[in-house]
């Protein structure tokens, strides 16, 4: 009975793997639901990214071309022909400036819209990075409890199976020499001299009993041992494969805008 429950004791340890194994199994896929947001956020932060360097370039080109093509220097003269042509020179440059303040604050507006979803992309890579690094943590502890309640479960398993079998030899010995002494008693000491004298000598019938090798005595002292169910490996050391994040990575930096 102490062998079978020291060798069921073996597989007592699987129950807590279990169980750990589903509460990180959980918050795997937590993690893993996440990278799939953070990856659609990113995809977002790229497409804002690319509004934002269009929008900037539109103000810049029109900016350097529409202003340049002014030329409103009204000179020394003071003749109302040149003061008039500087009027509507103004003027045409007073519609292309509101144009350009409309283009300027669409760039404005569409940079700003980036860099805060950028920001939120951000934190919330941080926060799964953060998740991922405690659940390699906490899947490492796991593991390792489970090795060593099964390693001090083996140990305890092995050592009372020698001390078993040590007392299993004893007592095998014992069952021969007590088999060799009623051999000895039935065939020798317990007969008359006229019936051993008929069946051969009491050398012959001595030498017989010691040579009983006490085989059918020997299954009944024979103890039957179990065997031990391997240690089960530990599936998640890295979630890795599932997540596809490692804690030993750092978070990926979102591209800076770069508006020409």
């Amino acid at each position: 009975a102490q062998i079978n429950n020291a060798s069921a004791a073996v597989t007592d340890c699987l129950p807590d793997l279990q169980t750990d194994k589903d509460r990180l199994q959980s918050r795997a896929d937590v993690i893993a639901a996440a990278a799939i947001q953070g990856a659609i956020c990113q995809s977002k932060v790229e497409s804002l990214r690319d509004s934002s360097e269009g929008a900037c370039k539109t103000a810049h080109d029109f900016q350097k071309k529409e202003f340049a093509a002014h030329d409103c220097h009204l000179g020394d003269s003071m003749r109302p022909a040149v003061l008039w042509d500087n009027i509507r020179c103004v003027e045409e440059f007073a519609d292309d400036l509101s144009v350009a303040r409309d283009l300027t604050q669409l760039c404005n507006s569409s940079t700003h819209k980036y860099q805060d979803k950028q920001q939120h992309c951000e934190d919330m890579q941080a926060r799964n990075h953060q998740a991922v690094c405690k659940l390699e943590n906490d899947t490492s502890d796991a593991c390792s409890a489970y090795a060593s309640c099964y390693a001090k479960a083996v140990q305890r398993y092995t050592d009372l199976k020698a001390s078993v079998q040590a007392v299993e030899g004893g007592r095998k010995a014992h069952a021969v020499a007590v088999q060799k002494i009623k051999c000895f008693l039935r065939t020798v000491l317990l007969v008359d001299a006229e019936v051993l004298a008929k069946s051969g000598t009491g050398e012959e019938h001595i030498a017989a009993c010691d040579a009983l090798t006490g085989r059918d005595v020997h299954e009944l002292y024979t103890i039957s041992y179990p065997g031990l169910p391997d240690a089960t490996k530990c599936p998640w050391t890295r979630w890795s494969e599932f997540t596809g994040l490692h804690c030993d990575d750092d978070p990926a930096p979102t591209p800076a805008p770069t508006p020409a």
